[in-house]
């Protein structure tokens, strides 16, 4: 399904799908989005790809200013485990935010 909110159209995924695909931009440049119960969600990790930042600040800022940010919604934390084949690793913790989430960071 595709979601059209501004002329840059962004896809939805199914939250189903494995987030590792979530990672990475469309062939067209445009950033996919996760539905999370009804509700079109951007993963914290293509946020911070996209405007150039590490995810580790990002994720932080959203982690010091939580208060903040669930006044716009409820924020949804993920842990992902590594992929399959990979050597190890730890778990990943990001956060699924809404449109107006995002525009704050």
């Amino acid at each position: 399904m595709t979601q059209e909110k501004t002329p840059a159209a962004t896809e939805v995924t199914t939250s189903a799908q494995n987030s590792a695909i979530l990672a990475e931009r469309n062939d067209d440049g445009k950033l996919k989005l996760v539905t999370c119960k009804d509700e079109a969600r951007i993963d914290s990790r293509i946020l911070a790809q996209h405007f150039g930042k590490d995810h580790h600040d990002v994720f932080e800022l959203v982690k010091n200013y939580h208060a903040d940010f669930e006044q716009m919604g409820v924020v949804r934390f993920q842990t992902e485990k590594p992929l399959p084949g990979s050597k190890g690793g730890r778990p990943e913790r990001f956060a699924l935010l809404t449109e107006d989430q995002a525009i704050c960071c």
